[in-house]
């Protein structure tokens, strides 16, 4: 953790974790956690993660790494093969029934997706509901995505 200043005079902490990590990440929420006290430090969050993709198409993240190194990285930081290796070293489950839960998830997921195509695209004014808070009557300006700003009330 660390001290550091924004705008010149708002003391802020930093924490740092690794966001891989499900019980780095919990620690460190509980740390942070009522902090919304005018009187407490506001915290800024930096946690460290790990794409395995390219941002884009034309990005196929290997320019700039190897497939070892994704590789490694995958093996020792993939947050749900730490879970599976968890599990597993406490007998918590069998292969199987973790087998059988990844494809539920999947179907779900599967599910999921096939509603969200079926589905019709919600209205712009939908663009910012319930974003900030419910019922703040945000109102979304602009029709591509260069040119789109917020008014709150």
């Amino acid at each position: 953790m660390e001290v550091c200043e924004i705008m010149g005079k708002l003391p802020v902490m930093k924490l740092k974790f690794r966001s891989y990590c499900l019980r780095r990440c919990l620690e460190s929420f509980d740390i942070t956690n009522g902090s919304r006290d005018l009187h407490k430090p506001r915290w800024i969050l930096e946690m460290d993660t790990y794409r395995y993709h390219g941002h884009s198409m034309s990005d196929p993240g290997s320019t700039y790494r190897t497939r070892d190194e994704i590789s490694g990285v995958r093996q020792e930081r993939d947050p749900i093969e730490r879970i599976r290796k968890l599990i597993m070293t406490h007998d918590l489950a069998t292969e199987k029934e973790l087998k059988d839960i990844e494809k539920e998830v999947r179907k779900q997921v599967d599910d999921a997706i096939a509603q969200a195509k079926e589905s019709p695209m919600p209205e712009p004014s939908e663009l910012f509901t319930n974003v900030y808070a419910k019922g703040m009557g945000v109102e979304s300006y602009g029709a591509d995505r260069k040119e789109v700003r917020a008014v709150l009330p």
